[in-house]
């Protein structure tokens, strides 16, 4: 099928609220989005849609049907802005709103790239089930921190799948003649546009209802009013209706001043008229990300709550430290930052206008998404290493592969090697392939749930193993799963297959039970295609550091060995590279290994390596 097009799935585009939309401007702006492409909104009959470019299909993201036959013509899906992995207002949405989406787009082979989006942390454990069920296979990530980038390593994603940008809005263009219209919009409501004013945003959601936060608002804006007589407007972010919303939060707490206050109409603003209307306030006290972001490109001061993990990082990243938080606010605190804001409001401008330049450019790279992150796969060759094993994307990795082996009914692994051999030969190799394209065979196969992982991400997979054993687990999974695998008895070293006939091979921890070793890497490379990939995890036993392998086992190589029979293979281009071996860790995993069982009295390897053309 000729897919020319690309895809937009649903990230809030459309439900009312002004960040959102911000977002999908700014992405315009800077990304050829072909006419005829296809875009999930909240609901294309709203006015809002009547704002957007018309050469592009808006779409009823709950009609899953329409959705799907338009990735079924499209080469690739977007998720473009927003926080697509959050969990702290619950999972149904975002994460199993989308994780539908994008298992469909698995199921199609269709590649799915996140450009400038938010990732939250994910310490529930329902939610990172999803995210490794439905999100891991998301081909790339543009993200809009560090701290969302921290976040994917720590499920076990790969950092050349991650880019760091910013958000997109950051490059969003207001039209300068918004500019009098603003003015014209606050003089119908009242406001002296030649006297200071300060706009605020406050939010709902699971705060609804009088609150001890709220009333110390609005005695601190009170306290403003009299004593500094500035005006007060409330704006309202996201503009839905419902006590769950902002126009509610606003009623709320312009309810409980003294001092009178102007609401804003609970209408639809462009993200244009925002920043317009927002660049007549000399202050903001804003409790929504994008509501302080406008507030920075209209040249306003905002003052903010940390509400969510992307305010923080958002705060981090301006130098400012909030005002509160959505469950505790100090009256005379609050008021004191409003008094030290408006004294200081030239510095503070000037600080965020150097930041908002910043992120710009950071926000630019969020276009760089998908040939630059495929990088090319070098030879590679190292010892295990406990700090490697330890760490957050090596850990993350085994947390997704442990669960899907668990639904396959595989082996799972927490205390063996393979912890380090599986992470690392991904990390190393295996992430930059395109498995959809893929014929694999795997060596020693048992109940490894790698190859299964493999397959599910599009290989196509053969197993070896000496004895029939594992056939009815293997024949129950496939019936279960449709993943395209089969396997072959073969109980020697010799392999039944012609030569060139796979593109990758891989083998882990194999090699040392094999009998003859130098047929079976002849074999290996015999069947391996010209430039194919090789990814071999081993047992390494150096008699002279005090390291004992139990002959039951078979005979595990020393370095010098490995390097004779495969690094210096003349069948496979090592890069020219000389091994060095990082000997300085194989005490501590040596100790580590031991902990599993007493016969494990040595260390573990694995190593990248291409066939030579």
């Amino acid at each position: 099928m000729n897919r020319s097009k690309l895809h937009l799935m649903f990230t809030g585009l459309g439900a009312g609220n002004t960040g959102d939309e911000a977002m999908f401007l700014a992405f315009l702006n800077y990304y050829s989005l072909r006419p005829g492409s296809t875009v999930e909104v909240y609901d294309p009959s709203s006015p809002v849609i009547k704002t957007f470019p018309c050469e592009y299909r808006y779409l009823d993201w709950k009609e899953d049907q329409k959705s799907s036959k338009a990735l079924e013509s499209a080469h690739a899906a977007l998720m473009v802005g927003g926080t697509p992995v959050a969990y702290e207002w619950g999972l149904e949405w975002p994460m199993k709103g989308l994780a539908r989406r994008l298992r469909f787009c698995h199921s199609e082979r269709i590649p799915v790239h996140a450009v400038g989006v938010g990732v939250d942390a994910l310490h529930d454990k329902e939610a990172r089930k999803i995210f490794f069920d439905a999100f891991w296979t998301v081909k790339t990530w543009t993200v809009r921190s560090q701290k969302c980038r921290d976040a994917l390593l720590n499920l076990g994603v790969s950092d050349e799948r991650i880019m760091v940008g910013a958000d997109l809005a950051w490059l969003f263009s207001p039209k300068p003649e918004d500019g009098k219209w603003a003015a014209d919009f606050w003089k119908g409501l009242g406001i002296d546009i030649s006297r200071p004013l300060i706009g605020v945003n406050v939010v709902n959601e699971r705060w609804k209802g009088p609150t001890k936060v709220k009333a110390a608002i609005a005695e601190a804006l009170d306290l403003v009013a009299c004593k500094m007589k500035i005006q007060t407007a409330f704006l309202c972010n996201e503009s839905r209706e419902g006590d769950y919303f902002d126009f509610s939060a606003a009623k709320e707490v312009a309810g409980m001043m003294k001092t009178g206050a102007v609401i804003v109409p609970n209408r639809y603003f462009t993200p244009s008229q925002m920043v317009a209307l927002l660049g007549h306030c000399t202050l903001t006290l804003s409790q929504r990300y994008h509501f302080t972001l406008f507030s920075i490109l209209a040249g306003a001061v905002p003052l903010s709550f940390a509400r969510g993990q992307k305010m923080i990082s958002l705060l981090e990243e301006l130098g400012e430290e909030p005002v509160g938080i959505m469950e505790n606010c100090d009256r005379e605190f609050l008021y004191e930052r409003i008094n030290s804001a408006l004294i200081n409001r030239s510095a503070i401008e000037n600080r965020h206008q150097s930041a908002a330049r910043h992120l710009a450019l950071r926000a630019r790279g969020n276009f760089q998404f998908v040939e630059s992150l495929k990088p090319e796969i070098m030879p590679s060759l190292r010892l295990a290493s406990v700090s490697e094993l330890e760490s957050a994307r090596f850990a993350g990795f085994m947390e997704m592969l442990n669960y899907r082996a668990a639904s396959w009914g595989l082996r799972q692994f927490t205390d063996w090697s393979k912890v380090w051999e599986y992470p690392w030969l991904w990390f190393n190799g295996l992430t930059h392939i395109n498995w959809a394209e893929v014929k694999l065979l795997d060596l020693g196969s048992e109940l490894s749930p790698m190859p299964w992982f493999l397959a599910f991400l599009g290989a196509q997979v053969t197993l070896v193993e000496r004895d029939g054993q594992w056939i009815p687990t293997w024949e129950q999974l496939v019936k279960e799963t449709g993943l395209g695998v089969d396997w072959r008895v073969v109980p020697g070293e010799h392999l039944p297959f012609p030569e060139e006939s796979f593109d990758v091979v891989t083998s882990f921890s194999v090699i040392e039970h094999v009998n003859d070793k130098v047929l079976a890497v002849d074999e290996v490379a015999r069947v391996m295609k010209p430039g194919g990939i090789f990814g071999i995890s081993f047992d390494i036993c150096e008699p002279g550091m005090g390291m004992t392998f139990p002959e039951w086992n078979g005979t595990a190589l020393t370095m010098r060995e490995f390097e004779e029979l495969v690094w210096e293979n003349p069948a496979f281009d090592n890069g020219g590279q000389t091994p060095e071996w990082n000997i300085e860790d194989c005490a501590g995993f040596k100790e580590w290994n031991l902990r599993a069982a007493p016969y494990h009295n040595y260390v573990a390897g694995a190593a990248i390596l291409k066939k030579d053309i």
